[in-house]
């Protein structure tokens, strides 16, 4: 990736651009895997601007290849001294993400153009105890909807897998709406220990993705457990992941 920038008192200019190093991803050993990020020829423009202590907006203009470009704005605003409320949104005539994976493999579809937008909106709230709790709820226009990811699902197996695997290259999610969870409490209940969680629901098939850990710190080492789970139907968007339930132990030192 190359890029550029250029900063004033309240606001500064971005340019970055993406080149194609590799069409397909590759998961062999000891392979960059460059095709899972640089894909495709890409490049972005991003202008941010602060108006005030409480207002901070930024504007993007994004273009990849063989698509149109896309307009994006982000706000970001205190709402008092607890809470912060973020808007994210993006828009630009393109193809719907089964489209675009079904023309990646030069099979023949009719094309579904048309102006299509991505929008995420939240809200952080933090206590006095060191307890930051987000929800966030999100719109994908190129994904789809109930009915249509459940004719998906319930379909011949190749398309599943053709738009499945495009969705890992494109890192997008399969359906149009989303919810997201988060919480967060810094020494909790006693010093040194800190608690997550994180939560994502489908609202297209009721998957949920549900995630949890304690990490204690000591002054050069900490140790944390985490807690994995993935739930839904084996065709939905958590329910196709390849394990259920995972636990994990971390034990890192600092030198």
């Amino acid at each position: 990736m190359l890029r550029g920038q250029t900063l004033w008192q309240s606001g500064s200019l971005t340019a970055i651009f993406s080149p194609r190093l590799a069409e397909q991803a590759n998961s062999a050993a000891f392979n960059p895997d460059l095709g899972a990020t640089n894909h495709q020829n890409r490049w972005l423009i991003s202008v941010s601007q602060k108006f005030n202590d409480s207002i901070n907006p930024q504007f993007l203009l994004y273009k990849e290849a063989d698509l149109p470009p896309q307009l994006g704005f982000n706000l970001t605003g205190l709402m008092n001294d607890s809470t912060v409320a973020y808007l994210e949104w993006s828009g630009g005539r393109a193809p719907s993400l089964l489209s675009q994976a079904v023309d990646r493999q030069g099979l023949p579809h009719v094309d579904d153009s048309a102006f299509r937008s991505r929008v995420s909106a939240g809200l952080t709230y933090s206590t006095s105890n060191k307890m930051s709790l987000t929800a966030e709820l999100e719109y994908n226009g190129g994904g789809q909807n109930q009915d249509a990811w459940n004719a998906i699902g319930h379909g011949p197996p190749p398309i599943y897998r053709l738009y499945r695997n495009w969705l890992q290259i494109a890192q997008e999610p399969p359906t149009k709406r989303r919810l997201f969870l988060s919480a967060r409490w810094q020494d909790a209940m006693i010093n040194h220990l800190d608690i997550g969680a994180m939560a994502y629901f489908d609202a297209a098939d009721y998957s949920r993705l549900s995630w949890l850990e304690a990490r204690y710190h000591w002054q050069r080492a900490e140790l944390a457990v985490q807690w994995l789970r993935y739930s839904g139907q084996p065709w939905s968007e958590f329910g196709a992941a390849p394990q259920i339930q995972s636990w994990q132990l971390v034990l890192r030192r600092y030198f």
